[in-house]
């Protein structure tokens, strides 16, 4: 029982929440699904047992579902591609960076920053990085003519890039 509360505070307080931080709670929850089957079972009430039926069908069905859907999407992401370059890169080891507003941070974005950069995520945005003294921080920016005239004035050096989004550096 203590590393299901474990692994449940865990998940909570994690920024990515990944679902495999969980995986220790399934065995206590199958036990209490097992006890209140069982405590509807000796009930001898059709009605309850048709719902439970129904239930642990349901159950499947949306898992494997999802299954299905996880195993469809492989591959990398446009994300993962543009921070590939940088990867155990000494220069850029521990670098913040930072993402405009209209990529934000979401799960994946942020597993690739730490993943392929060793990189540390900052929430500020365009505005943060401007204001940054670190001479290795790194912008993701969405790969419109906007932001390249915006990189292009600025004097910003792209360092890597793909067909939807650039990294730069000052």
């Amino acid at each position: 029982m203590g590393i299901t509360i474990y692994s449940l505070i865990v998940w909570l307080f994690n920024h990515t929440k990944l679902y495999w931080y969980i995986y220790p709670l399934f065995p206590a929850m199958a036990a209490c699904i097992g006890i209140f089957s069982a405590h509807l079972i000796k009930l001898k009430k059709l009605s309850l047992s048709v719902l439970l039926i129904l239930l642990v069908l349901f159950s499947f069905y949306q898992s494997e579902k999802m299954i299905l859907r996880q195993v469809k999407v492989r591959g990398t992401t446009d994300v993962q591609t543009v921070f590939q370059p940088i990867d155990r890169n000494p220069n850029y080891k521990k670098a913040h960076v930072f993402a405009e507003s209209s990529i934000g941070w979401s799960q994946s974005t942020h597993l690739a920053a730490l993943l392929y950069g060793d990189l540390v995520p900052q929430k500020t945005g365009i505005a943060g990085f401007t204001k940054d003294r670190r001479k290795n921080s790194l912008l993701l920016l969405e790969k419109k003519r906007a932001n390249e005239k915006r990189v292009n004035e600025a004097g910003y050096r792209t360092i890597a890039q793909n067909k939807k989004y650039f990294l730069v550096t000052k």
